[in-house]
């Protein structure tokens, strides 16, 4: 049995020996091997980037569905100027390429669940209790206004006296 019949994985170096002896092969013959070279070159390649893949180890998940700014406007009834700030300020997660902006239906959800009404105002205050904002404060707690200053009317020009 010839060292070169195929048994098992080819060596090598006998396969790079005989690729040095195609310098000896007449114009008839390498229109023949040319093609030959080819599929061969291709099938190894193909291999090469087969193996630098990662295996799926599993079902592969379905590509999230990807929404325009425009459709997302309308969804949330917002301007599309205000879903690019939404993106910009990272409120909202999108993804970007240069000046497209696509934003994935999921990230939309949770958007919505997290800037629900009853979620915004929840952990400001407890049952009963009205907003921080709400509360009507005395005088004394805001001491940047003047006391010769009602809130609602315009300041009296102070009084000149003659010298």
């Amino acid at each position: 049995m010839d060292a070169r019949t195929p048994c098992g994985p080819p060596n090598v170096d006998h396969l790079l020996e005989d690729l040095r002896t195609l310098d000896q092969l007449g114009p008839t013959d390498i229109a023949r091997v040319l093609p030959e070279l080819e599929h061969a070159r291709a099938r190894l390649w193909l291999r090469v980037l087969a193996s630098t893949q990662t295996p799926r180890t599993g079902p592969s998940q379905p590509a999230p569905e990807l929404l325009t700014v425009k459709e997302v406007a309308d969804q949330l009834r917002f301007s599309s100027g205000h879903v690019y700030e939404l993106v910009r300020s990272g409120r909202l997660r999108g993804i970007r390429d240069g000046r497209t902006i696509r934003i994935a239906r999921e990230a939309v959800a949770e958007w919505r669940t997290a800037h629900e009404a009853d979620q915004l105002d929840a952990n400001l205050r407890g049952p009963g209790e009205s907003l921080a904002h709400d509360e009507r404060r005395l005088d004394a707690d805001r001491p940047h206004l003047r006391p010769d200053r009602v809130p609602g009317r315009r300041a009296q020009p102070p009084i000149r006296r003659s010298r």
